[in-house]
């Protein structure tokens, strides 16, 4: 399903924006230095900002407008509940592991019920053949964004699994690893 792959594009992207800059400088503390440039990060996913979605819609994400939806409510709906938690941090010279849950609106179950949502929808048309018959393709794709996010409205904010993010130090600086995003991808989208 196109709308699927388009959808785990656009959540993976704020996340993949957000989350993996350069993590503090010098300090005596690599795990405060850390559990601060995580928070900072996952504090720009928890409360996203306008800057943040216009960039992102601008780049990327304009694609969603044929299926009627406008990509930065879908994206505020989306992240509306989110929250993370930063567990244990372990370093180990100039690498270091830190263990993060987040909470966030249970991606699986979303699309459930989006599937279901939009198979009644198709159901309902089919019993009108008046209304089937007068509707264009473009019709029917514009009304595929009012059902998702109508859907998206009721999906339940899950805990995912702990995820390991890893990081290194490169001179003063720690830098999370590449392998970090996609970690965080899998676990949003096996919530």
């Amino acid at each position: 399903m196109k709308m699927r792959k388009l959808l785990t594009v656009a959540i993976s992207a704020v996340m993949a924006f957000s989350l993996f800059a350069l993590i503090g400088c010098g300090s005596s503390n690599p795990e405060q230095v850390i559990r601060q440039g995580l928070s900072e990060e996952f504090d720009s996913v928890k409360n996203l900002n306008e800057d943040t979605l216009e960039e992102l819609v601008g780049n990327s994400l304009n694609q969603f407008q044929q299926y009627g939806i406008d990509m930065k409510e879908f994206l505020r709906s989306y992240f509306d509940g989110f929250d993370y938690s930063i567990g244990d941090i372990t370093v180990d010279g100039d690498t270091a592991e830190a263990e993060v849950t987040m909470k966030i609106k249970s991606y699986s179950q979303f699309m459930e019920d989006y599937e279901a949502d939009v198979n009644q929808y198709v159901l309902d048309l089919q019993s009108n053949p008046s209304a089937l018959s007068s509707m264009t393709q473009e019709d029917l794709l514009a009304q595929l964004g009012p059902i998702m996010m109508e859907t998206l409205k009721d999906v339940p904010v899950v805990e995912t699994a702990p995820v390991i993010i890893e990081c290194t130090k490169k001179g003063n600086t720690w830098e999370v690893a590449d392998s970090a995003e996609q970690a965080i991808q899998s676990a949003m989208l096996e919530s």
